[in-house]
């Protein structure tokens, strides 16, 4: 049913392995121009799952279709090696003490395992029909990325990008160390939030700002709302919006600020029915004011702020500036402090307050609510649902956690507006890519490139102890320190004397960092160039990788690149979407609807994997299911059942000696030809724009329409009737033959397994002659309509007619008047014009239409039972059937007058007169059909 693929496989995988086919191909493509795919790794560790393979394999048909179009196109694989997942994992097999313990070990384990988990998906990634040299690829953990990771910071440094400060970063209290953007997702959250007043230090002053004459006598309260209750010790401002109006309001012998849009919303939150306005201002006028932090009663200011909205809340925003980085920006303006109340496990400091002092954060909301109420300064709680981003890899919510990191600065040097302005130098599918990416780079903040763990490349830095400051010849000492990372590793750093650098007492005066950088910095920074020799400061034609690589491989090198050398990494960036279940839900073991690569490859073959892969529109979300699997196995029969019939009826011909000259041709077997061409144009325009779901389109219509509906059907009579070496046989095999090498190249990036087992029936010389080297079939570009007997214009209207009469003779079949189409005598009036067309094929109509007989008449003449065709296009034409008084051949099954050709009786009775003439080895003359 699948051709065997699944057996077959393997077989052709160890074949190519002993051919050493991807050297021949390599080298067959030596002064060709290039064509670089840049691989961007995947993480080595886990199974490779249908994300993977839908990664790998669309990026092994773009190459496969480039070298097709006469590119050299290498293919090398990458994994990211550096990094938590695989530390999680040791930490699993040896404790976490281990890693604390045994730092050196740890990392030897972590580079054991790492190497073990690229072994295992290289095993998958080759079973899936990936080309490439399985014995070069390269991983961020060898020591010549490492070292190259480190002359890329280096660069960073020189070009003034990187600043070391105390920030609030992504933390995760299970990695215990900071997160990149495209190391979180948002997810839904229950947070608990309140409504929590601030008390006036001057309510004097507060009163002549709203220009109230007659000052209240009742204490003043500027009213927060929060959705992260443990922030507010680390309080240090209260954010307005300065063009917003703010209200002065009593109620219930209490005076408050509010916003004035959102007056009505928080009297319906708190259950006031009688509010009594005092006065009004606008924000700009509060700029300054002093409250009291409730908790810490610290002295904090009313400080203007663009973010605050109207959306929710009271229009007045608590401002910590150590937990957020809005605030954050805000402190830097305002010059707040910025304090740090939680250590790296997500527990409160000493002395924040003496309930909350090593309580997690995570269990402190009912300290916090009883705190404030003690001083009378909660109003109100409620649970929200809303999204809140989590750690990808522990699935816990997230912290803002103010700590000293390395930042690569989107401001210094205007790196910000650098990148923006390389943006439309890359050309990006789909095109909304490009907007994305815009709008991902404007709001980004600086790059968080620290990571505080033991296992990635060192950030080989002498930090000063008082004035933390790098050391002056910082670039010097990175120079020399990537030289020795490149022979021994990233070990070499910790291992290393500060002394073997700085000299005459300086080493007291700096320390060594001690932080990894970020992994995306290691796979960001590798370029093609240094992993492949050959092409030396080439810029990669192509990056493909899934969506979610907007904010994480792309935004990380096209960042670097730009940093770095003020280049684009890479002149194209393709996307696909996720891969989601037949109703468009995400892949998860809990709901049981994964389907896993290997699943596909023991049921049906990698070739089904493929077909399923590029059947589907991957610019969108990808939906498989056993039920869509099944339809890409039909999909897949389609295919292969022609391939099979063309090769099998090819078996006894040889293009060299039997081939027919396209002009000497059939005319049917012409425009078959003509066809052909046609499609090869399109799927050659399909592969490069890598439409790859549009060129399995045009191979299925080409297929079931094309050739098995309307070519193959009509000329199985000629093949199997006809003398074997008769012209009209040679010339339906000649039009095989190259419909077959032209198909057999149309799928090979797609279907190589299948593609291959063809072509070893086609080449005489498999290695000089290589499939996957070559490319497309040229003798299509050598034929023209101009050699044609019949005008494809001409085949288009007599193909429409021979539509009208299947219809005509589809309706006789439902009256029971004929039981199938060989049964039937057919009659044609037609107008001046269709005959004109119609009477060149007049005598051999009847195998074009598949009828026992056409005769064709001027329409005037037409019967009252003739059915007039519903094409306007075919006004002139009227079609009449009925069924043949004559008799059946055996041979060829039309039937045929008895007394046609004969003047007695003989051992022919039962055939008709043509059969006869071929058993004679009498040829029988076709030219059009």
């Amino acid at each position: 049913m699948y051709g065997n693929l699944k057996e077959k496989e393997p077989k052709l995988l160890k074949e190519w392995d002993e051919n050493k086919l991807y050297d021949v191909i390599r080298s067959s493509q030596i002064r060709k121009k290039t064509f670089i795919l840049h691989d961007g790794p995947p993480y080595a560790n886990g199974d490779v799952h249908i994300g993977h393979a839908v990664n790998k394999i669309l990026k092994d048909v773009l190459i496969r279709s480039k070298r097709m179009n006469g590119f050299d196109s290498p293919f090398v694989l990458g994994w990211d090696c550096h990094g938590l997942p695989i530390e999680n994992q040791v930490e699993k097999n040896k404790g976490k003490l281990f890693n604390k313990h045994h730092f050196f070990e740890f990392r030897k384990e972590c580079r054991k395992y790492a190497l073990y988990q690229v072994e295992r998906q290289k095993s998958d990634f080759k079973r899936m029909g990936i080309l490439t040299n399985w014995n070069r690829f390269y991983m961020t953990m060898e020591p010549n990325l490492e070292s190259h990771s480190i002359r890329t910071l280096g660069k960073i440094i020189k070009n003034r990008h990187l600043t070391r400060k105390r920030k609030p970063v992504y933390w995760c209290i299970q990695c215990q160390s900071a997160l990149a953007e495209a190391e979180l997702e948002y997810l839904q959250k229950c947070s608990l939030s309140l409504y929590v007043a601030f008390k006036s230090l001057n309510s004097l002053d507060i009163c002549r700002r709203f220009q109230k004459s007659s000052p209240s006598c009742l204490p003043i309260y500027a009213i927060i709302w929060t959705t992260t209750p443990w922030t507010i010790p680390a309080n240090r401002a209260i954010g307005i919006n300065r063009d917003f109006t703010y209200l002065l309001v009593e109620s219930n012998n209490f005076v408050f600020i509010v916003a004035e849009g959102l007056l009505k919303s928080f009297a319906k939150v708190m259950n006031v029915s009688k509010l009594k306005i005092l006065s009004s201002c606008h924000g700009s006028m509060l700029e300054s004011s002093m409250f009291s932090n409730p908790i810490t009663d610290f002295k904090v200011p009313i400080v203007l702020s663009d973010h605050v909205h109207l959306n929710e809340g009271t229009g007045l925003v608590h401002i910590a500036p150590g937990h957020g980085l809005e605030d954050y920006d805000i402190g830097m303006k305002y010059k707040l402090e910025v304090s740090n109340i939680i250590d790296k496990r997500g527990r409160f400091v000493n002395h924040v307050h003496p309930i909350l002092d090593k309580l997690s954060i995570f269990k402190s909301d009912e300290q916090i609510t009883k705190i404030l109420e003690e001083k009378n300064c909660f109003f109100i709680s409620k649970n929200i649902f809303h999204k809140y981003p989590f750690c990808w890899r522990h699935n816990v919510p997230l912290i803002f956690r103010s700590t000293t990191q390395w930042f690569i600065s989107m401001h210094k040097n205007h790196l910000r507006e650098k990148i923006l302005s390389k943006i439309d130098s890359i050309s990006w599918y789909p095109k909304w890519g490009r907007e994305r990416m815009e709008e991902m780079v404007q709001k980004r903040p600086d790059w968080c490139i620290s990571r505080q763990r033991s296992w990635g490349t060192p950030i080989p830095i002498f930090i000063h102890k008082e004035t933390n400051k790098m050391h002056p010849d910082t670039l010097s000492f990175i120079s020399d320190i990537s030289k020795k990372v490149k022979c021994f590793g990233g070990e070499y750093w910790w291992n290393v004397s500060i002394d073997e650098f700085l000299k005459n007492g300086d080493s007291k005066k700096y320390f060594k960092e001690k932080d990894v950088l970020d992994v995306w910095f290691d796979s960001g920074s590798i370029n093609y160039s240094s992993i492949n020799d050959d092409f030396k400061d080439y810029i990669p034609d192509v990056y493909l990788e899934g969506s979610d690589q907007y904010r994480g491989w792309f935004m990380s090198s096209l960042i670097l690149s730009v940093a770095v050398s003020n280049d684009v990494p890479c002149k194209t960036i393709i996307t696909h979407g996720f891969v989601v279940d037949k109703n468009g839900k995400k892949m998860s073991k809990s709901i049981g609807n994964v389907i896993s690569p290997k699943e596909i490859i023991n049921e049906f073959g990698a070739d089904i994997l493929r077909l399923w892969v590029t059947s589907s529109d991957y610019s969108k979300e990808i939906n498989i299911s056993k039920e869509i699997l099944s339809g890409i196995v039909d999909h897949y029969r389609k295919i292969r059942n022609t391939i099979r019939f063309l090769l099998s009826n090819i078996k006894d011909f040889n293009i060299k000696t039997d081939g027919i000259c396209f002009t000497n041709m059939i005319a049917l077997d012409q425009r078959i030809l003509m066809i052909t061409k046609r499609f090869q144009k399109k799927i050659i325009r399909y592969y490069e724009n890598y439409n790859f779901h549009k060129v399995i389109n045009a191979l299925l219509t080409f297929c079931s329409i094309e050739m098995s509906s309307e070519y193959l059907n009509i000329v199985k009579d000629r093949q199997y009737m006809n003398l074997s070496n008769s012209l009209s046989r040679r010339s339906g095999q000649t039009a095989f033959f190259h419909i077959l090498s032209a198909l057999v190249r149309w799928i090979s990036p797609i279907l190589p397994f299948t593609s291959y087992e063809v072509w070893k029936f086609l080449a005489e010389d498999l290695i000089k002659n290589n499939l996957f080297s070559d490319r497309y079939y040229v003798y299509l570009q050598e034929i023209s309509e101009n050699n044609v007997v019949i005008s494809m214009e001409n085949w288009d209207l007599v193909f429409l007619v021979k539509k009208e009469v299947n219809k005509v003779i589809e309706r006789k079949r439902r009256e029971k008047i004929v039981n199938h189409s060989m049964e039937s005598n057919v009659v044609l009036y037609v107008d001046s014009k269709i005959a004109g067309v119609l009477q060149v094929l007049e005598k051999e109509l009847k195998f074009l239409f598949l009828v026992s007989s056409v005769k064709i008449m001027d329409v005037e003449n037409s019967k009252c039972c003739a059915m007039k065709a519903d094409l306007t296009d075919l006004y002139g034409l009227k079609v009449e059937v009925s069924r043949s008084n004559g008799k059946k051949c055996n041979r060829c099954w039309y039937y045929f007058n008895i007394f046609e050709g004969r003047e007695k009786k003989h051992r022919f009775d039962d055939l008709c007169h043509r059969c006869v003439l071929n058993l004679l080895k009498k040829e029988e003359i076709r030219k059009f059909v």
